[in-house]
């Protein structure tokens, strides 16, 4: 056991040496996460189950802060003017940085420009979910547009925030579709799960773990993803590429960012500890609870996809005019 004086002296060396004011150790201190996504989904269960994992790997003990406002713009905004020091991190769910730039006039921020990434936590596919409303005999997306025909006062279809890739594959699929539906944005998603479960609302696109049975929505049913592939956690679900709607190839995803300027020696240890983290059995069974998959602590990398997603979504937007907003 280390005695008291022991403790006293050593920190006094280390204090005097300059080891407890050096970037990494007083970004190990702690501080926020920033997340712009209202409570009650995919995003706040993931940063709750994470920031233990990472503290107890060693890492600093970020305490989550929820900043809802201009739909997730705000929270960007805050961790931009945040100090570079590590003692703030982003949470954002990657349509904040891939889609709303193309979506917003003025957006106030550059994803590339004013923020170091430092991980992405995972790859998550968007799913069109039905609500307990439609009948079970209803499978498939071509049977979920011929029901919607006869009851078209169910044509609205939930999305949860404006300008998301849930909402972008709305948009693709009304274009090519014989139905006119017609998006219903929400502020967040508990409201929309709760608009599916009292039937008000027959559908709605979303992250597809907030449809998930392990996260007790057991009335609501998948018909089809977003992704190209298959997900492997709900290999009975099928595509919307296979159901015939080819342009529908989207996939999200959650990462953590810095401030611009968040120095080496802060955001190389963190990736460490992060990485670390992504290789252990809890992080593991976090990422089947919330279906997500892959994940990478290669700032380039994740820069390149935020790149290539961008130029890719605003080619969608282009052929499918979702305008721009205020």
């Amino acid at each position: 056991m280390i005695k008291r004086r022991t403790f006293i002296q050593g920190a006094a060396l280390m204090a005097g040496s300059g080891l407890l004011h050096t970037p990494w150790a007083q970004a190990a201190s702690g501080g926020r996460l920033l997340y712009g996504y209202p409570p009650g989904a995919a995003g706040d269960q993931l940063a709750n189950a994470m920031l233990p994992l990472l503290a107890a790997g060693g890492g600093p003990r970020y305490d989550l802060q929820i900043v809802e406002g201009r739909n997730t713009r705000l929270a960007s905004l805050q961790a931009k003017a945040a100090p570079a020091d590590g003692s703030t991190l982003l949470q954002v769910l990657s349509s904040s940085f891939t889609l709303q730039p193309h979506i917003y006039k003025k957006l106030d921020f550059d994803p590339l420009k004013d923020f170091e990434p430092i991980a992405t936590l995972g790859d998550v596919t968007y799913a069109l979910s039905l609500g307990p409303v439609v009948p079970t005999t209803v499978t498939s997306v071509p049977s979920f547009f011929a029901w919607l025909r006869d009851n078209p006062e169910y044509r609205n279809i939930g999305v949860s925030i404006y300008g998301t890739l849930g909402h972008l594959a709305l948009r693709i699929l009304t274009r090519k579709s014989d139905v006119p539906l017609r998006g219903q944005p929400y502020k967040g998603t508990a409201a929309m799960l709760s608009d599916l479960n009292d039937q008000s609302l027959a559908a709605a696109f979303s992250v597809a773990s907030n449809f998930s049975d392990k996260n007790a929505h057991k009335d609501l049913r998948p018909i089809a993803i977003t992704s190209r592939e298959r997900l492997k956690y709900w290999p009975d679900v099928p595509t919307l590429y296979e159901q015939g709607f080819t342009d529908l190839d989207i996939t999200g995803w959650f990462g953590w960012f810095a401030p611009a300027g968040t120095p080496a020696a802060v955001t190389g240890p963190l990736r460490e500890r992060i990485k670390g983290m992504q290789a252990s059995a809890p992080f593991a069974a976090v990422q089947e609870r919330l279906l997500m998959v892959h994940g990478s602590t290669d700032p380039l990398q994740i820069a390149a996809r935020v790149r290539d997603e961008s130029a890719r979504y605003a080619k969608l937007l282009e052929n499918y005019s979702l305008g721009k907003i205020e």
